[in-house]
C-alpha cells in the first residue's frame, strides 16, 4: 500500500471512529437492535430468529459475524463499533485497487479513495451496526476480483468467494452474481478454456458458500431459498395502493391485504408459515403489478428517485446532517458524469459498474426503496468522480474530452438534470411534499 493511500485509510478510520457517538446520540437504530438481538440469540443457542420469530427473512452473515465478535468480547458494542470502522476504511483501499484496475491512473485511483473517505453516506454507515457497509466491502471484493480475472490474473475463487459471501450479506447479490460473470466475460476480447474453467470455480465456490444457508432453510421450512424469505413481503410493501415508496405503508394496507388473502381462501395470513406468508405476499403483490400498470410505473418513478436523490443518513440524523449529505451527493453525481464523459473511450471495462449501479436501482424500483440501499452504488460513483477529477486538472484531458460538441452536449444535459432534479426535490422538501 503506498504512503498516500495508507494515510488515506487512516484518517478514513480515524473519523469513522469519532462519528460513532455523534451518530448514536439518539440511540440505536431499529435496524442496529434487531441485528444485536440476533447475534445474542445465537450465543445464546436460541438459534438464528428475530424479533418477529422469523428464521429466514434477514440474512444470516452480518448476525453471524456480531455473534463472533460478542463471544469474543462478552456482548460488548464497541469492539463491534470498532470493526465496523475498520471495515469502512478497508474498503477506501478496495476503493483506490478498483479504481486502479478500471483506469490504470494513480491520480484518479487516489481521487476515488478520496471521495470514498469523506462521503457522509459511507462515514455514518460505518458507524453503524447494520449489513450495509459490510456488503460494500463484498461488493468491492468481488468486482475487483474479476477485473483481476479479465486483465489476466487469478482469484477465480475470491470473486466465488466474496459473491458468495454478498449474497449472505444481502440477498439481492443472488440475482447480481451472474449478470456479473456474464459481464467480465464479455469484457475478455480473447477468451480460452482457461476463462471458462475460471468462471466455473467462481460459480462453484458461490454456490458451496450458499448450499449450508440454503440447505438449512429447506430442512426448516421446506421450500428453496437460497437466503432471504423476505423477498415477497419487499415486493409487497412497494407494490400496493397504500404504498409509499418506502418500507412503510398509509393506513388502510393491512386491511386489504387481508380482503385480498381471503379472496384466495386464507382467514388468518398471520397463522400462515414463514415461507408460505412469503408466496402469498409475492402473488398479491404480482397481481396488483399487472392490474395496474400506471400506478406501478408511477411506484417506480418515486422509488427512484428516493433511491438515487435522497440523502444517505441514518433514520435520527439531524437536518444539517441531511443537508451536507445532500450537497455530497449532488457533487458525487456530477463529478460521476464528468468521469463517465471523459472516460468513454473506456466503456468496455466500465460495464460492470454501470451494470451494478443500473441492476441495484432497478431492483429498488421494483421492491421498495430507501436511500441507504444505494449506498453500495456510491463507491462505483467515487470511482467515476475520481477520473472525472483527475480530467479536470489535466489541460489536455480537458481539450481531448471537450474538443468535440459531442461530450460537451452530453456532460452539460447531464449536469443540467442532476441539478434540475435537486431543484425540484429541494422544492418539493421547502413545500413539505417530502420529510
Amino acid at each position: 500500500m503506498e504512503k498516500a493511500v495508507f494515510f488515506l485509510v487512516l484518517a478514513a478510520f480515524a473519523v469513522r471512529l469519532a462519528a460513532v457517538p455523534l451518530v448514536h446520540q439518539a440511540g440505536y437504530t431499529s435496524d442496529e437492535r434487531e441485528y444485536v438481538a440476533i447475534a445474542g440469540r445465537i450465543i445464546s443457542g436460541e438459534g438464528f430468529v428475530d424479533s418477529n420469530g422469523f428464521r429466514s427473512v434477514r440474512a444470516p452473515l452480518y448476525p453471524a459475524l456480531l455473534a463472533v465478535v460478542f463471544a469474543v468480547s462478552g456482548a460488548s458494542l464497541s469492539l463491534a463499533h470498532v470493526l465496523g470502522c475498520a471495515i469502512g476504511s478497508i474498503a477506501i483501499y478496495q476503493g483506490y485497487v478498483l479504481a486502479m484496475r478500471v483506469w490504470g491512473d494513480r491520480t484518479a485511483a487516489l481521487a476515488a479513495a478520496a471521495a470514498m473517505c469523506v462521503h457522509p453516506g459511507l462515514v455514518i454507515y460505518s458507524t453503524l451496526l447494520q449489513t450495509e457497509i459490510l456488503y460494500v466491502c463484498l461488493l468491492l471484493a468481488a468486482l475487483t476480483a474479476g477485473y483481476r480475472l479479465v486483465g489476466g490474473g487469478k482469484g477465480a475463487w475470491v470473486l466465488g468467494a466474496a459473491s458468495g459471501f454478498a449474497s449472505l450479506t444481502r440477498a439481492v447479490f443472488v440475482g447480481f452474481f451472474p449478470l456479473v460473470l456474464a459481464a467480465f466475460w464479455w469484457m475478455k476480447e480473447e477468451r480460452s478454456a482457461a476463462d471458462v474453467r475460471n468462471l466455473l470455480v467462481a460459480a462453484a465456490v458461490c454456490l458451496f458458500i450458499l448450499m449450508p444457508w440454503a440447505l438449512r432453510n429447506q430442512q426448516i421450512h421446506g421450500s428453496l431459498i437460497p437466503v432471504s424469505s423476505g423477498g415477497g413481503g419487499s415486493l409487497l410493501t412497494g407494490n400496493n395502493p397504500y404504498a409509499t415508496g418506502t418500507w412503510r405503508t398509509e393506513n388502510g394496507f393491512e386491511q386489504w391485504f387481508r380482503e385480498r388473502a381471503r379472496e384466495k381462501g386464507i382467514e388468518d395470513p398471520s397463522a400462515l408459515g414463514e415461507a408460505a406468508a412469503n408466496d402469498l405476499s409475492g402473488v398479491i403483490a404480482r397481481e396488483y403489478m399487472r392490474d395496474h400498470p400506471v400506478q406501478t410505473l408511477g411506484l417506480a418513478l418515486r422509488k427512484s428517485h428516493i433511491f438515487w436523490i435522497f440523502p444517505i443518513t441514518h433514520s435520527d440524523s439531524y437536518l444539517p446532517v441531511q443537508a451536507v449529505a445532500v450537497g455530497a451527493d449532488a457533487l458525487l453525481l456530477l463529478g460521476a458524469a464528468l468521469g463517465a464523459v471523459a472516460g468513454w473511450k473506456f466503456r468496455r471495462q466500465l460495464l460492470p459498474l454501470f451494470l451494478a449501479m443500473v441492476f441495484f436501482w432497478l431492483v429498488q424500483a421494483v421492491l421498495h426503496a430507501e436511500a441507504r440501499f444505494r449506498l453500495p452504488v456510491v463507491p462505483l460513483l467515487c470511482v467515476l468522480f475520481g477520473y472525472g477529477a483527475a480530467t479536470l486538472v489535466s489541460r489536455s484531458r480537458l481539450k481531448e474530452t471537450f474538443g468535440l460538441p459531442g461530450p460537451r452536449v452530453v456532460f452539460c444535459s447531464c449536469a443540467a438534470g442532476i441539478i434540475a432534479v435537486y431543484v425540484f426535490t429541494g422544492w418539493m422538501f421547502l413545500r413539505g411534499m417530502i420529510h
